[in-house]
Parts: C-alpha cells; sequence; structure tokens
C-alpha cells in the first residue's frame, strides 16, 4: 500500500535550526527530563522482569532522547536483552540517534529506519504486531500545514474524520504495531481530549487501549513551540478483553493564587504532588490528581475527575435549566502558550509607531459577564495574524504588516 507521507518531513542534511522547519515538520525535541519521566512511568508498569528479548520502539526518533531514556530505566531494572527500533525522515537525526545509542548500549541490538512510520503501520497491517514497548513523541502536524490532500489521505488510510493532527494518526498506528498488553508512554498535544476532531481518536484509543495514566501538562511551557501537551501511559488491549477503566489523571496549569507551596524543580517533579507548587525558577502552579473521566460516548471529553470538582458538577447540573449548546453553536477561543506576547493590556506604551497592525480587542474572563463584558479601564487586546478569506480562516502575509513583523520577531524567543 502505498502512500505520500513523506513528503510532510523534509529529508534535511542538518538539525532543524528555524520556526518554520519545526513547523513543517512538526519536530519538538523531547527535554531529557520529560524523557526520563515517560520512560520511568513504562518501566514502573512492567508487571514482572520480562523472561524472554523484548523489542522497543520510538516512531519518530528524533535524536534518539526517549530511546535512551527508555534503555536507561530498563537498565536500572536489570533489563538489558533488548531489541532498539526507531524511524526518522530526518537523515541526520537518525545518525545522531544511531550514535548515541550504540556508544551508550553497545551491547544492545539497534536498527533505526531512515523512514516513514506510518507507511511501516500500512504495509504490516496484516503481520502480528512486532514491539512489547513504544516510547514517542510523534510530530505535530496540523492540517493547515499537511494541507487539505494529505490529510484527507491520512484521514482515510487510518479512519479519522475532522481536522485531522498528523499525530492522531501517529496514536492509531502505534496500536496497530504494539503487542497484546504491551505499553507505550506517548507525548501528544492535549487538544485531541477536548476537540470535536478528537473524537474519533478518543474512540480509537479507549477500543484499542487500556488507558493507564494521563498527565495535562497544560501551560507548563516545556516545548519552544506552542504546544500544550500531554502524556498518555497506554496498555494495549488482548483481543476484546474488558476491565473497568480506573485510569489516573493528573493536570498542571500556571495559577496566580498565592499560598505557601511546594518548592520543586521543574513541573515535571511538581507531577508527583498535589495542590499548590512553585518551581525553582518562581512560576506557580496548581496540580489536581483524580481519575481520568472520559464520559459514556466518544463526543465527550477527557477531564480529570475528582470528589470536590464531581460535586461542583452535580450541583451545577441540578441548577442548570438549558446550556450554551442548547441553544447556539460554541466556538473555540483563542488559545496561546506566549499570552504575555500576543495578549497586553499595554500596547499603548509602546507608541503609535510601536503597536502591530493586528491588534484586536478582546473578552477574557476578566470582563466577560452573563449577557454582555463589562468596561475595563485597562482593555486588554490581542496580535491576531489570522484573516477569514472566503469563509476560509488562515494566516497573515506578514510582509503586509511590517509593525506587527518587526513585534513578533522581537519577541521570537518567548
Amino acid at each position: 500500500m502505498q502512500s505520500n507521507f513523506q513528503i510532510l518531513a523534509r529529508d534535511n542534511a542538518s538539525q532543524h535550526h528555524t520556526v518554520e522547519e519545526l513547523k513543517s515538520e512538526g519536530a519538538h525535541y523531547t527535554p531529557s527530563h520529560l524523557a526520563a519521566f515517560v520512560a520511568q512511568q513504562i518501566v514502573a508498569r512492567l508487571q514482572k522482569k520480562p523472561a524472554n528479548r523484548i523489542s522497543i520502539c520510538d516512531p519518530a526518533t528524533g535524536d534518539g532522547e526517549l530511546l535512551i531514556a527508555l534503555l536507561q530505566a530498563l537498565e536500572t531494572e536489570g533489563i538489558c536483552d533488548v531489541d532498539v527500533h526507531g524511524f526518522e525522515l530526518n537523515a541526520n537525526s537518525i545518525a545522531t540517534a544511531t550514535h548515541r545509542v550504540k556508544n551508550q548500549f553497545p551491547n544492545v541490538d539497534v536498527k533505526l529506519t531512515h523512514g516513514d512510520f506510518l507507511q511501516f503501520v500500512l504495509e504490516e497491517h496484516d503481520r502480528p504486531a512486532p514491539f512489547d514497548l513504544i516510547i514517542a513523541n510523534p510530530p505535530y502536524v496540523r492540517t493547515q500545514v499537511m494541507g487539505s490532500v494529505q490529510a484527507q489521505e491520512i484521514a482515510r488510510q487510518f479512519g479519522l474524520s475532522g481536522r485531522v493532527d498528523l499525530y492522531h494518526a501517529f496514536l492509531l498506528g502505534i496500536a496497530r504495531v504494539l503487542r497484546p498488553h504491551g505499553l507505550a508512554g506517548v507525548i501528544v498535544s492535549n487538544r485531541f481530549m477536548t476537540t470535536k476532531s478528537g473524537t474519533s481518536v478518543r474512540a480509537d484509543l479507549l477500543q484499542q487501549f487500556h488507558p493507564l495514566h494521563v498527565w495535562d501538562l497544560g501551560d507548563t511551557k516545556l516545548f519552544r513551540a506552542s504546544v500544550l501537551p500531554a502524556v498518555l501511559l497506554l496498555e494495549r488491549k488482548n483481543g476484546s478483553d474488558v476491565r473497568p477503566t480506573s485510569a489516573r489523571f493528573t493536570s498542571i496549569y500556571s495559577t496566580k493564587l498565592a499560598g505557601d507551596a511546594v518548592v520543586v524543580r521543574d513541573p515535571i517533579d511538581a507531577l508527583q504532588l498535589k495542590g499548590l507548587v512553585q518551581t525553582s525558577n518562581g512560576e506557580r502552579f496548581v496540580v489536581e490528581d483524580g481519575l481520568l473521566n472520559h464520559g459514556n460516548s466518544p463526543e465527550d471529553v477527557w477531564r480529570v475527575a475528582t470528589e470536590s470538582t464531581n460535586v461542583w458538577l452535580d450541583k451545577v447540573k441540578s441548577n442548570t435549566w438549558c446550556s450554551f449548546g442548547d441553544v447556539g453553536k460554541i466556538r473555540v477561543g483563542v488559545k496561546t502558550t506566549a499570552d504575555k506576547v500576543f495578549i497586553r493590556k499595554d500596547w499603548q506604551n509602546l507608541g503609535f509607531s510601536g503597536q502591530p497592525e493586528l491588534l484586536r480587542p478582546l473578552i477574557t474572563h476578566h470582563i466577560a459577564r452573563r449577557f454582555r463584558a463589562i468596561e475595563s479601564s485597562e482593555p486588554r487586546a490581542i496580535v491576531y495574524p489570522h484573516a477569514v478569506v472566503n469563509g476560509r480562516r488562515g494566516a497573515v502575509d506578514l510582509n503586509s504588516f511590517p509593525k506587527t513583523k518587526q513585534y513578533l520577531e522581537s519577541h521570537r524567543e518567548h
């Protein structure tokens, strides 16, 4: 079965350097501390030390950080009889990863393929699943970047609907090549848990896997790009086996709450705690821990269920006559992980010559009310570099808006 998936990521002769390359390839390499966290969670769920040689895989290998973290976690548990597999479309990255793995683990059998994981999945669909453990940070490439033809082809091959992100296909592909009772630790965007386009992904994940734990890493800004990540720990079902879902759900989001907080090194360390935490650089977060509530149908969102939230939701439900969805179509608002760059209330301080042309007034929770927003003495505005043309929303040409371009370039690293 043929596919054109490979054109989604260029075979560069050098590592990724620019934001444009990162966006087109969806390549956001995993920080070492996050890689270690995911690997440790996978190994901690192994029921017992495997009697036979095990096969591990990273379907988007990058520079090998995740594979190395998993090998280190396995070695700590005395598991060294391992076959290592990986797939990567960037030639320089695959060479780097191969060197790193062989240098640190000379006795493991390494097979890192300069090729397309999704194509491999489609070719292997009639063969037994080859991998015991999978660790992955799939590329985050959205429909707007892929183009409609590529997105439609991926949707057709993997049974997806709506707006398709490339990592959706990777999640479903992982299910096809992971052995029954095999474990997968996957870093993804948290969007699929709440969006309409994620409906088919949520349904397929629950059909193919036993979710064990979900970590919503929210606005922790662990990656350079504006990605709100989540970590999924999944166990592949054995055929149609069914058991009650008791997956844990942990979330961490920034807060301005005052009060005593436990000091931790970074947001990853905070995941072991609950309540108010503060990282070593002064950022404050709230950590919630409970059970995964995925509702009664694939249309329902995934959320953390705690005793307090359940009591609150029951109270709201008992006092609700109807919901917004009963009277009108709900639109998703603007979501950005770089609020201080895009959303401000002090634009006037930049002077007329420094204010971006693409400023738009913004209603936020600070002024929103039941029927109309209240007037603010310090109204917020947002840089919104998109426009609707012929009914389709798309990015504007920043060359036509030089002040906006200059402003964004000056904050590129933020």
